[in-house]
């Protein structure tokens, strides 16, 4: 393999890891309930099945039992897979703080089957599942499948990546020395706090006109009824109220931490589709500036291209907070020589 280096995490590095642990935590919880909701509804199920006389009633009951115990069995050992191969090397790279730094000459880069990307360095071949850089808003899941790649061909490259197993690992970042970005930062003002605040608001206005639109067909089931619409109304207003008022408070609560506005300037050296979660979860789109992967959502200013200079403002985060994303388009001053 070619020659990798041991180096400290960097404070993004660590509070990227964090935050994909306690996703995956929540995650691990989640399953674990539902594998034990999935046991104990056996119960019943086993009950109804004693002292059955033998029939079609008896063959019904044995396969639902037979096909929760199977779901259980099959969630909580995707679950211990999960921890062995993948939580367990990330408590483990956390508490020894230390990363391996790949330098070489970029051969191939590929989306592999499995999910995770296949870098080709000096001739030899690393598989990495790629991590997001420590932005709020949605990561990039470990082992998630990539559908569609670009990237900068025939250059060289730095990999800072976490060994999980032989020649494979989770990429923290992934450096194109001959596209360099730089960073700038100043202090940050309100107008910022209200920029990178203005999503969540769409979020809450949209919630906003949804909740009491969905309330409305209750109040007419079962015929027109005034007081029954007034109360569905009433119910649907203050349930509004109460989500904008957290989703403010909350807004407020994560702006407040970014005392800086940060802006990174430089070329895409990655681009990166997964594919969508079903009719509810679309196709996203990430960028690799700086290093770093980004999925910039809702926003994206305008259309960018592998290559093409972006800025990308954000809050910085204060400690162990993620930074908040507030914009991503095309660079205002591209560097000289661009």
């Amino acid at each position: 393999m070619p020659a990798a280096q041991s180096a400290p995490l960097s404070p993004d590095n660590l509070r990227a890891l964090r935050h994909v642990l306690s996703s995956g935590r929540l995650e691990a919880r989640f399953g674990i309930g539902g594998a034990i909701a999935l046991l104990a509804g056996c119960a019943p199920l086993g009950l109804a099945l004693h002292g059955r006389p033998a029939g079609s009633d008896r063959i019904v009951l044995a396969a639902m039992l037979a096909t929760v115990l199977l779901f259980a069995c099959l969630l909580l050992r995707k679950l211990l897979r999960q921890r062995t191969r993948l939580w367990r090397p990330l408590a483990e790279a956390l508490a020894d703080g230390a990363k391996q730094v790949t330098h070489g000459h970029l051969h191939t880069l590929e989306a592999a089957g499995e999910g995770g990307l296949r870098y080709t360095v000096d001739g030899e071949v690393l598989h990495l599942w790629p991590l997001a850089g420590p932005f709020d808003g949605p990561g990039l899941a470990p082992m998630q499948r990539i559908d569609r790649l670009q990237h900068l061909a025939g250059t060289e490259v730095a990999l800072h990546w976490l060994p999980i197993a032989p020649q494979q690992g989770l990429l923290l970042e992934a450096h194109y020395p001959e596209a360099p970005a730089r960073r700038r930062s100043r202090p940050s003002e309100d107008g910022d706090h209200r920029r990178a605040a203005w999503h969540a608001r769409e979020l809450i206005l949209v919630l906003a006109l949804a909740l009491p639109a969905g309330t409305l067909p209750l109040a007419f089931a079962d015929g027109f009824d005034a007081g029954g619409l007034g109360l569905t109304l009433a119910i649907g207003l203050l349930t509004c109220g109460a989500i904008a008022v957290l989703g403010w408070l909350q807004v407020r609560r994560r702006a407040g931490r970014g005392l800086r506005l940060a802006t990174l300037t430089g070329p895409v050296t990655e681009c990166l589709r997964t594919p969508p979660g079903g009719k509810h979860r679309p196709a996203r789109h990430w960028y690799r500036v700086g290093g770093v992967l980004i999925c910039p959502g809702g926003r994206r200013t305008a259309p960018v291209n592998l290559g093409q200079h972006v800025d990308v403002e954000f809050l910085a985060g204060d400690g162990e907070a993620d930074d908040v994303l507030v914009a991503f388009g095309p660079a205002v001053e591209p560097p000289a020589g661009a």
